[in-house]
């Protein structure tokens, strides 16, 4: 959301991307956990939501209608909007809500984290070194457009210490924690403007090496192996050698784009800048297999606030389960964001205003020791 935007521009920022993080994971649920062929042999010559299900797993299912990643967003969003600042007990109380209130399509792990939430911090067992799963990204969301109108008031590492807070919550494990920080970053920087909104084949590999260069870091900082930027770093030399590499290759680099953080990120990254992004391209992940649902749930966040609320066919939001609900939440949430964008505009105004007094009153001082002597 960039600093110049009108609050206008910020609530359908905000809601465009809350609505496509919905479409995309209602879209991908379905499909989760199938591979690419599987899905192309399942898939039904229709328009918008698939109208069944091969999972078996998947009870009840329901056109249109989404889970845990859009939950886990609006309770983040609804916490922040409440407290006005990230408070990590607040959070948890509306991700147990969410959890209570609804529980179709999560899978067992986020189960198991959300529920341990409940109890005291001192009596939550401990969580599960394999939970590395996707489901702690794309809920983090609401940081990265709180984060995009805090700009420079708030320095990157401070930062990346909340998003590791929020990440730990539920996934204690290092190379979650950089998936996390390097998500919000990137996700951030799409939303300020920063390079050309992927408009270009040269923003767009510029966004990939900035991203590989991310993870790097990241890794180095969090002491996890090298497994995000070496595969970003695949996809990379890949981009360079073709401007729209095939889909198989990127569901090769990503390993089919499994619930693993690494995996998913890959294929989110990959399918961000492969071409031009738009609403296509939420289709399009869905497409590939592996964990479709969070998948598309991320590739909605970005499509979503980086052209707002225009971006979705009418078709997609009428069916969607329970658009109101997350719209309410848009709104509420892009009135927290554009009055923290207008108290941080009133300080550097205010900043700007005392700076140029002193220097008035220096200047008037100066002269009249001069005229003294």
């Amino acid at each position: 959301v960039s600093t110049q935007s009108t609050g206008s521009t910020i609530q359908s920022r905000v809601i465009g991307s809350f609505l496509c993080i919905a479409v995309g994971e209602a879209m991908g649920l379905p499909y989760e956990g199938l591979a690419k062929e599987m899905i192309a042999e399942h898939l039904l010559l229709e328009d918008l939501y698939p109208s069944r299900s091969p999972r078996t797993s998947l009870d009840n299912f329901q056109r249109g209608k989404w889970s845990a990643c859009t939950q886990l967003t609006l309770a983040i969003a609804t916490s922040l909007s409440r407290t006005k600042k990230i408070q990590l007990e607040s959070i948890a109380k509306e991700q147990i809500k969410q959890l209570k209130k609804d529980n179709y399509g999560w899978k067992e792990t986020s189960v198991r984290n959300i529920t341990r939430l409940e109890q005291p911090n001192l009596e939550r067992p401990q969580l599960e070194l394999s939970a590395i799963d996707n489901s702690v990204i794309v809920k983090l969301t609401p940081i990265a457009l709180y984060f995009s109108v805090l700009g420079p008031s708030c320095t990157q590492a401070e930062k990346f210490k909340h998003v590791e807070s929020l990440t730990r919550m539920t996934h204690d494990h290092p190379l979650a924690v950089v998936a996390s920080c390097l998500w919000v970053k990137a996700l951030e920087s799409l939303l300020r403007g920063k390079f050309g909104m992927l408009q270009s084949f040269h923003f767009r590999k510029k966004f990939l090496l900035c991203c590989q260069a991310d993870a790097l870091n990241l890794e180095k900082e969090y002491q996890a192996p090298n497994t995000l930027s070496r595969r970003l770093k695949l996809l990379y030399k890949e981009y360079c050698s073709s401007t729209k590499f095939a889909e198989n290759t990127l569901v090769r680099i990503s390993k089919g784009g499994t619930q693993f953080v690494v995996d998913s990120l890959t294929m989110v990254i990959g399918i961000l800048i492969s071409e031009k992004p738009s609403f296509g391209s939420i289709i399009r992940v869905t497409m590939l297999g592996g964990d479709t649902a969070s998948n598309g749930a991320m590739v909605g966040a970005a499509i979503g606030g980086i052209y707002g609320q225009k971006i979705l066919p009418a078709q997609y939001l009428s069916l969607l389960y329970n658009s109101e609900e997350i719209v309410l939440v848009g709104k509420r949430f892009a009135e927290f964001v554009s009055q923290s964008q207008e108290q941080k505009s009133s300080a550097i105004r205010t900043y700007a205003l005392s700076a140029a007094g002193i220097v008035v009153v220096s200047i008037v001082v100066v002269t009249l020791l001069r005229r003294r002597k």
